[in-house]
């Protein structure tokens, strides 16, 4: 029996096109028609209620950093630093004249690319800004412990900001706001692209998506709702799997098509059965032509700019795979935003993204045949012409051609040493 939910709609912004299509309103429009629209003020009020509390939001970070430096007004000479200059290490000074909108935009951007290689959320909000970077943090032992694993991804963090900033930066204000934000802003854009293109990918219909009740009844074991316990499992989850055996099995789970799919809409903005993750991860990087093309065989090259282009994305991690499934069940279930627990089914989302991390990158480090073959696939499907795969896949043809040159170059006999004829340089 399918869990109980309280329904409503599943909240985006509907799209110029969405609104044109809509006939005008007259004695004769249809109880459909009507509906639709109704949605579609509702999603409206929702994206300006939204909007307003950003920038009510945006606006007192403005008035207490402009209470911040008319206080400190005598000392103004004194804070002002260069771009890539942090603040002393016990201080939590705000935004100063220097920051400029380049650092700005490379922040931001730093926050898109970890939605999308990294996890869908980060521990303890910005609070991971605040945290001391231990020195002998042990990646093998990222999994033991919270603090460990907000070590973890404090690095993670660090990784994508090292090449302008010292560590000492993280505690800026301006930067830990800049980078949440851009991954809320992709985190919010990769879940509004799925509820309106992946309909085919996920198999199921564009109303059975829009409708919680309907995605409840449908689709609630396929995300992983067992009868007997009352409770969703993490891993017992149909849609995770390539081959349903009814259980989790080891050598089928991640290898569903639609993850990949789902995965090429967020990577593309233009997406790949193997191929459920695969779908969704298609669809994410390069958009939802390319994991629809990717569904029907082929693997769509978007001629525009695509996230797996704009964030140098060459090779499937452990991450992204961890955050497709996530983003698969999210899609199917009642849930109408996406949250670390989903307020209708109750699932913890983000526990189950750590766990499938966990999985993941254990089985990686210990180079587990089934997880080395998760990962060459993913990038086999995704990234076939990849040079920076986490593990050794099948050398392209002009990579085996080139070897075999310099086999043959290396077998070749040497001229002798001679003083009249050496070959002019």
């Amino acid at each position: 029996m399918p869990p109980t939910i309280h329904s409503h709609s599943r909240s985006k912004s509907p799209t110029g096109t969405e609104s044109e299509n809509l006939p005008p309103l007259s004695v004769n429009t249809t109880p459909a028609d009507l509906l639709k629209m109704a949605r579609l003020y509702e999603v409206e009020k929702n994206a300006a209620t939204a909007e307003v509390k950003r920038l009510s939001c945006k606006l007192a970070d403005i008035t207490n950093d402009d209470n911040n430096n008319n206080n400190d007004s005598n000392n103004r000479s004194k804070r002002r630093r260069t771009r890539n200059e942090s603040p002393n290490s016990d201080s939590d000074e705000e935004d100063t004249p220097s920051t400029n909108r380049s650092d700005e935009h490379f922040v931001y951007q730093a926050g898109h690319k970890f939605f999308l290689v990294h996890a869908p959320w980060i521990h303890s909000a910005d609070d991971i800004f605040d945290a001391e970077v231990d020195d002998h943090y042990d990646p093998a032992e990222r999994f033991e412990n919270d603090e460990n694993k907000l070590q973890g991804q404090l690095k993670e963090v660090f990784d994508l900001l090292h090449m302008r900033f010292q560590q000492q930066a993280l505690r800026q204000r301006w930067l830990r706001r800049q980078f949440v934000n851009g991954l809320n802003t992709q985190q919010y854009n990769t879940a509004t692209r799925i509820c309106r293109n992946c309909a085919s990918i996920l198999g199921a219909s564009k109303t059975d998506l829009l409708q919680a009740e309907t995605r409840k009844t449908k689709f609630c074991e396929e995300i992983g709702w067992v009868n007997t316990s009352g409770v969703y499992s993490s891993v017992d989850v149909p849609i995770l799997h390539k081959d349903w055996g009814g259980e989790y099995s080891l050598s089928s789970v991640f290898l569903n098509p639609k993850l990949m799919g789902v995965s090429l809409l967020c990577f593309t903005q233009t997406y790949l059965k193997t191929i459920f993750l695969t779908q969704l991860y298609i669809a994410m990087i390069c958009g939802p032509m390319a994991g629809k093309h990717f569904m029907n065989g082929t693997l769509l090259h978007p001629q525009t700019e695509t996230m797996a282009r704009i964030h140098s994305i060459h090779n499937i991690t452990p991450g992204a795979i961890a955050t497709c499934g996530v983003l698969a069940r999210w899609a199917l279930s009642a849930d109408e935003s996406l949250q670390e627990v989903g307020s209708s089914t109750g699932i913890r989302y983000f526990s189950d993204y750590q766990e499938y991390l966990t999985i993941l990158v254990t089985g990686l480090r210990q180079k587990k045949k089934s997880i080395i073959n998760i990962i060459k696939h993913w990038d086999e499907k995704i990234f076939p012409d990849s040079e920076s795969s986490l593990v050794r896949g099948k050398q392209s043809d002009e990579s085996s051609g080139l070897k075999k040159a310099m086999d043959l170059l290396a077998a070749d006999s040497e001229e002798e040493d001679g003083t009249d004829d050496q070959p002019a340089v």
